[in-house]
C-alpha cells in the first residue's frame, strides 16, 4: 500500500499561498463592507433631507390655501410676517390665527423651523421656510422658497 505524502511536502513551493489568498480576500471583503456602510449612511442623510423638504412643501401649500381663503386680508398685507419676527401671541383676526397656527406647525415638524410670508402689491406671494438639518447640531440652515399668485 502506498502512503500519500501531505500536500505541503508534495509541492514545497506552494506553502503559505492559501493563507495569502485568504488575507487578500478578507481585505477585499472589508473594503466592500466599508463602502456599503458609507452608502447606507449617505442614504439615511438624504432621506432625512427629503422628508424635511416634503414637510416644508406641505406647510407652504397649507399657507397658500389659507391666503386663498382670505384674499382681501392677504392683499391688504395682514398676512405679511418676517422670518425672524414672532407670530402673534394672542391672535385676534383670522389672519393672525392662521399665522400663529402655521408658525406653530412649522416649529413642531421641522427642527429649528421658521417661516415668512410676503404678499406683494401685485398679489405675488413668497413663502420662505427655514430649518436646520438636525436639532442637536449647529449647521447652516436649509430653506424652501415657494412663490405663487393669489
Amino acid at each position: 500500500m502506498l502512503k500519500r505524502k501531505p500536500f505541503w511536502r508534495r509541492h514545497p513551493s506552494q506553502r503559505g499561498t492559501t493563507l495569502i489568498e485568504v488575507l487578500i480576500s478578507m481585505l477585499l471583503l472589508s473594503v466592500g463592507l466599508l463602502g456599503m456602510v458609507g452608502l447606507k449612511a449617505a442614504a439615511l442623510k438624504y432621506t432625512g433631507q427629503s422628508n424635511a423638504r416634503a414637510t416644508a412643501s406641505m406647510h407652504a401649500a397649507d399657507m397658500m390655501d389659507r391666503l386663498r381663503a382670505n384674499p382681501v386680508r392677504a392683499a391688504a398685507g395682514q398676512y405679511n410676517l418676517a422670518i425672524d419676527a414672532a407670530a402673534p401671541a394672542t391672535p385676534a383676526t383670522v389672519a393672525e390665527v392662521d399665522l400663529a397656527q402655521w408658525r406653530q406647525r412649522i416649529t413642531e415638524s421641522l427642527p429649528g423651523g421658521s417661516g415668512s410670508v410676503i404678499v406683494a402689491a401685485d398679489s405675488t406671494v413668497r413663502l420662505v421656510l427655514r430649518w436646520t438639518e438636525r436639532a442637536d447640531q449647529i449647521t447652516a440652515p436649509l430653506s424652501f422658497t415657494f412663490e405663487a399668485r393669489l
